[in-house]
């Protein structure tokens, strides 16, 4: 296999190069994340802060007050734990069937 068909290899001590234009483009410290089956990399930013800052202000955060930002974390994870719950409750009944 040719080197810019992504596939990588691990040396004999666990080691793997990315390609220098992968290094270019995404940096050279990254977060490795074991998932069943796979491996994730995401790279660290530079300065996450300034990251999280633009994800912010392009999701519109900027222009919430922190009391509605905090509504809307609320809600949204009160939903989360509603559709948890029924999906436990339809496993359990089928389970029970």
């Amino acid at each position: 296999m040719d080197k810019d068909d992504g596939v990588l290899e691990c040396d004999d001590r666990g080691r793997v190069v990315l390609p220098r234009e992968m290094r270019k483009t995404l940096g050279t410290k990254y977060i490795a994340v074991q998932a069943p089956g796979k491996i994730l990399l995401f790279p660290v930013p530079k300065d996450p802060v300034k990251d999280l800052q633009e994800m912010g202000r392009k999701a519109g955060l900027d222009k919430l007050s922190l009391a509605e930002i905090k509504r809307g974390i609320r809600k949204d994870a009160e939903h989360d734990v509603f559709e948890e719950a029924n999906e436990r409750e339809r496993h359990a009944r089928l389970r029970r069937h």
